[in-house]
């Protein structure tokens, strides 16, 4: 007993050992902690001052060695976008604080970020829109107030310095060849002009234009004239109508008539906001051949994130007296940010599509519809404020029976 004892008390003084060196390791390592987070808070420090003295590179350095100790410091991580953002890095200040918003949606400062990285682009309707939602929520945010005023200077200065263009001029002309055929058909090619002109510049728009087109088939030639009005009833519908005729038609419609009508069902809060503005779409045509008259109906849904939209379109086609066709078609447009081909601005927008819907032509003396699946895209570059050229093309397979190939370009100007 008195041995096993002496063996316990022998063991005593291992464990307290033991535990002695482990706390004085742990005491050791205390100050090499706080010196650890001392120096990654003296290191974003150092990167705002060098920020502050337009030294972004300097200010880069010393934020990723911030980084470099504690990679997911949200502070040190949107002081790294902003710098990103005044460097003009928009698109990696742009993912960036998108993924600063996926882990926090409502953080004040990286949403007064983002929407001062808008004012940076050159977007400053959306920077509005986000500052306004900001300061909804938190009307005593100075910073926000502060950025809103700034906005507000660049609109009214973007107001003052472009007038609105009162005539709009649209020229262009498109080319085809086609491929898959029996036999070789001639190429169906088309040129237009249209002119137009803005009479109302209040809260409801109005515009009316003109339009002269030539179609080229089969070796023969129409003419189609186009006249319409638009019109902005309120913000949050708009609408428009068409009517033109064809004089001497032999296989465009002698004469036709369109209705064209966009509501806004509902508008984003900010450009951030997870569910989109969304717009009811509707459209209703009337063809007039020699032979056959042909209604279409197009309804539709028109969803916009931003600078970017997705449309989607049913389309349903009923002759007089005759068999009815539907068909659908998707398109994209979206906006690109091209400060090195100029001044930082929304300068060049693109579209892509599909389309799978029926279209009416002319065999001999009966004009029929056929299904159409059409694939196609196209590029607007923006010279100016008032210039505008506009590339496309389109690919066509017609009933599965043969492809048109074709090739599209254009001109628009404001003056």
């Amino acid at each position: 007993m008195i041995r096993a004892r002496s063996r316990d008390f022998d063991r005593g003084p291992v464990k307290v050992t033991a535990r002695v060196g482990l706390c004085a390791g742990l005491l050791l390592c205390l100050p090499l902690v706080a010196h650890a987070t001392k120096r990654a808070a003296e290191w974003i420090d150092l990167a705002r001052l060098e920020a502050s003295d337009g030294r972004h590179e300097a200010a880069l350095t010393a934020i990723d060695s911030a980084l470099a100790q504690n990679p997911r410091d949200f502070d040190a991580r949107l002081l790294r976008a902003r710098i990103l953002s005044w460097q003009g890095r928009f698109a990696a200040a742009d993912k960036a604080l998108g993924e600063l918003l996926g882990e926090r949606p409502a953080d004040a400062d990286a949403r007064l970020a983002l929407s001062l990285l808008r004012y940076y682009e050159g977007r400053l309707d959306e920077a509005a829109a986000g500052l306004e939602a900001l300061l909804a929520e938190s009307p005593g945010n100075a910073d926000a107030a502060e950025a809103r005023n700034l906005v507000a200077k660049a609109l009214a200065a973007r107001t003052e310095t472009s007038p609105v263009r009162r005539w709009r001029v649209d020229a262009g002309g498109e080319y085809s060849a086609f491929r898959r055929t029996a036999v070789d058909l001639p190429a169906w090619n088309q040129q237009f002009l249209q002119v137009g002109r803005r009479l109302d510049d209040g809260n409801r728009p109005l515009s009316v234009f003109g339009r002269v087109e030539r179609f080229e088939r089969y070796d023969l030639t129409d003419w189609a004239l186009e006249a319409g009005v638009t019109r902005t009833f309120f913000p949050g519908l708009l609408g428009a109508f068409t009517a033109g005729v064809s004089p001497d038609a032999v296989f465009r419609p002698q004469w036709r008539a369109a209705a064209d009508a966009e509501y806004r069902i509902r508008k984003a809060a900010s450009p951030r906001d997870a569910v989109p503005s969304v717009w009811g779409l509707a459209t209703a045509r009337y063809d007039v051949y020699e032979s056959s008259e042909f209604l279409g109906l197009l309804p539709g849904v028109r969803t916009e994130w931003g600078p970017w939209a997705a449309t989607g379109r049913l389309a349903h086609v009923r002759e007089a007296g005759g068999e009815a066709l539907t068909g659908w078609s998707l398109r994209f447009d979206g906006v690109t940010g091209t400060p090195r081909l100029g001044p930082v601005r929304e300068n060049i927008r693109f579209l892509a599509g599909i389309a799978d819907a029926p279209e009416t032509e002319v065999r001999g003396a009966k004009a029929v519809t056929i299904s159409t699946l059409t694939l196609y895209a196209g590029l607007a570059v923006e010279i100016d404020g008032d210039l505008t050229l506009n590339l496309g093309y389109a690919r066509d397979d017609r009933e599965d029976s043969w492809i048109r190939h074709s090739v599209n370009a254009g001109v628009s100007g404001g003056f």
